[in-house]
């Protein structure tokens, strides 16, 4: 009889758990397509196999994998007969939980949730699971409930760059970056970012947030960025119209870049930035930098003329000395947009003219060499530039030379006047002796004539 009745109840737990992995099951959608900044409704039901079931249900949503994913909503709905509607405190750790609402009812073995303002970064896969009070009684969905958001992402979002900017070296350049975004009748706040390099990574040149304004015709934003020459940007745009160009003020030669725009909204996964890049390209006539001498250890002189320019110039030599045969050797830094040349093995007293040229313009310089004696020892005379840097201080000095030239002149003449008015005091009756008293440190005091 005891093993008769043995046999019963094992035959009995078979069913039972037979009967609950046949007839656990989880209905979800496929897809589910929803409008960016409204909600989505994630439907849930299922099925469980313990009849006439009043105990709690614990809900539990998960995102990218039904088992490992994070673990966005969670709540435990106790047993409330006929209740026609449910709330269910979200207590899943997620920072954005309170955007996740239970939207089902138990009774009908619904646990359907609702996202409220919908946004881009919420595409993923949904996956539901259901427990009863014994952990082991549950039942998690094996097909995601794969959602969509149209009207965000790469298909609406759009920016209009150009290819390339040019423009004049010292002068400004205005970048030019329009957008358009999804979001209609948007009226919030929006983030300009500008970088260098590479749409992501580069580094930020200009940063700035726009409050919206209505019907304004011109914008002033505060430049943000970390950037030292942060002050060489400046907003040029106008929000209203989705642009948000800027302008570089005084553009110079190390303005050279690839250029990318970013537009964010107040919520930051509303944003996009260019796939293009604006290539700037600043051009402008030949200036000398510099004309200078260099002395290599065999005793050779060599003439060095820096000139910085782009595109890069043409360098030439003109030489006062017939003679004087032309060596010239050309360097090339395209980084730092120089071109370099130099005129080696001088042996004579000359002047040296270094002329540059490119489409834009020309400059010229000239530096004079002097052999000052027999023995060969170069002595420099001042190139033309130092001339007229050092004028003003030759001119200090001939106005105080004169200065002190006119002194001497008056100190000659007071003094000459002091021994004619001598002499004639020797030859008038001397006057009486006038006496001058003076007190001594001690306090007491002294007569002298």
């Amino acid at each position: 009889m005891t093993k008769l009745f043995t046999v019963e109840v094992i035959l009995l737990l078979q069913l039972y758990h037979g009967a609950g992995k046949t007839d656990w099951s989880i209905q979800v959608p496929d897809t589910v397509n929803v409008e960016s900044g409204k909600s989505a409704r994630l439907p849930c039901t299922f099925t469980h196999p313990i009849d006439d079931y009043r105990g709690n249900i614990t809900v539990i949503w998960k995102t990218g994998n039904a088992f490992h994913g994070p673990v966005i909503f969670q709540c435990v709905l106790p047993y409330q007969e006929s209740a026609e509607t449910y709330t269910c405190n979200n207590v899943a750790t997620t920072s954005d939980k309170d955007r996740y609402l239970f939207s089902g009812n138990p009774n009908d073995n619904d646990i359907s949730i609702e996202i409220v303002n919908i946004r881009d970064s919420d595409r993923n896969e949904y996956f539901c699971r259901v427990q009863l009070e014994d952990p082991s009684h549950a039942y998690s969905s094996q097909n995601p409930i794969n959602l969509q958001v149209n009207g965000v992402g790469k298909a609406d979002w759009s920016i209009h760059v150009p290819d390339t900017v040019n423009t004049e070296s010292g002068k400004s350049a205005k970048l030019p970056c329009t957008f358009t975004h999804p979001i209609d009748d948007y009226r919030g706040d929006i983030t300009v970012i500008w970088r260098t390099g590479n749409a992501f990574n580069g580094p930020v040149i200009f940063q700035c947030v726009l409050p919206y304004q209505e019907s304004a015709e011109t914008y002033t934003c505060d430049n943000v960025a970390t950037s030292t020459d942060k002050h060489h940007y400046r907003f040029s745009g106008n929000p209203n119209n989705n642009d948000i160009s800027i302008e570089i003020i005084n553009t110079k030669y190390g303005d050279i870049n690839k250029y990318f725009c970013r537009v964010q909204l107040e919520d930051a996964t509303h944003a996009y930035s260019s796939a293009k890049a604006i290539s700037l390209q600043v051009h402008g006539p030949p200036r000398i930098l510099s004309l200078s001498t260099k002395f290599y250890e065999d005793k050779e002189v060599a003439v060095i003329c820096t000139v910085e320019a782009e595109p890069a110039p043409t360098i030439t030599w003109k030489i006062s000395s017939s003679c004087q045969p032309i060596l010239q050797s050309l360097r090339h830094n395209p980084t730092q947009h120089l071109m370099i040349g130099e005129i080696q093995n001088i042996t004579s007293s000359a002047n040296y003219t270094c002329i540059a040229i490119n489409e834009h313009g020309r400059d010229e310089k000239v530096f004079q060499y002097l052999l000052a004696n027999s023995a060969g020892i170069p002595v420099l005379e001042k190139s033309e530039a130092l001339k007229r840097e050092l004028k003003p201080l030759n001119e200090a000095v001939i106005v105080l030379t004169l200065l002190c030239i006119a002194l001497l002149i008056l100190l000659f003449i007071l003094g000459y006047k002091y021994r004619v008015k001598g002499k004639a005091t020797n030859s008038t009756p001397r006057e009486p002796n006038i006496f001058f008293a003076y007190r001594k440190l001690d306090g007491s005091e002294t007569e002298v004539e």
